[in-house]
């Protein structure tokens, strides 16, 4: 039928689109066959018609999910959904089955604010990792280095107050304690320029432990030369005397 320049093929009805075909496309060459047809609701998470061939998989304009796949490889497919953002998949247990459960499947996400998850689905940070992560190096940008605690004026606590601190907390000042880590995790770039100033300030205690050790050594080194001298008298005066 044409009407309105719009043409239908299998259908009496007035057709509303540029080419309406009621039943499947197969459309083939020599090495390759795509058919156009309507998909499983499983296919497309809503029934909506979807193209199925050998490199893509499509769903219609009322469908909020699109996917991007590789028949040839186990089923696994990208995802672009308007709610979930963009999500990567493969088959789930080795099954070739496409038609699996995708949050059984999914392996990586990009949700619509940017945020990437691998192993998660929902991604609070820029990169939000459920596992391991393995490199070469980890480069963390940091700002206000503590060098300042040599600074002429810096004032570094006492030994004694540490002490009384550290039995009452259990932990380093200003450092997160056990319990904090454990609940919202470890931010690698505070916690390293906390230990760095920690290392500095411990830095200044020992410079001037050994300014008192020497003073010490000075001290006890002028009292063996006045104990000397002593000593030395004491036996002129009982050779005289002799």
């Amino acid at each position: 039928m044409v009407s309105n320049e719009n043409f239908s093929i299998g259908q009496s009805s007035i057709p509303t689109e540029k080419l309406t075909v009621n039943g499947n496309i197969l459309l083939a060459n020599r090495t390759n066959s795509y058919l156009i047809s309507y998909a499983s609701l499983s296919e497309t998470f809503s029934g909506a018609s979807t193209i199925l061939g050998n490199n893509v998989v499509a769903g219609s304009t009322t469908n909020t999910v699109k996917k991007i796949r590789s028949i040839a490889d186990a089923g696994s497919f990208v995802s672009l959904n308007y709610y979930h953002g963009i999500t990567f998949h493969t088959a789930v247990n080795g099954d070739l089955n496409t038609e699996q459960p995708v949050e059984n499947s999914e392996k990586m996400r990009i949700t619509q604010s940017g945020n990437v998850g691998i192993g998660t689905a929902n991604p609070t940070e820029k990169l939000a990792v459920n596992g391991k992560i393995r490199a070469k190096e980890i480069k963390v940008e940091a700002s206000n280095w503590p060098d300042y605690v040599f600074e002429e004026g810096y004032k570094v606590g006492t030994l004694e107050a540490l002490e009384s601190y550290i039995k009452a907390n259990k932990h380093l000042p200003e450092m997160p304690a056990a319990k904090e880590i454990e609940t919202n995790g470890l931010v690698l770039g505070e916690v390293v320029k906390l230990q760095q100033k920690k290392i500095e300030e411990l830095t200044l205690h020992l410079i001037e432990k050994d300014k008192e050790l020497r003073k010490e050594k000075d001290k006890n080194k002028s009292l063996d030369d006045r104990v000397t001298k002593i000593e030395e008298l004491m036996k002129k005066n009982t050779t005289i005397s002799n």
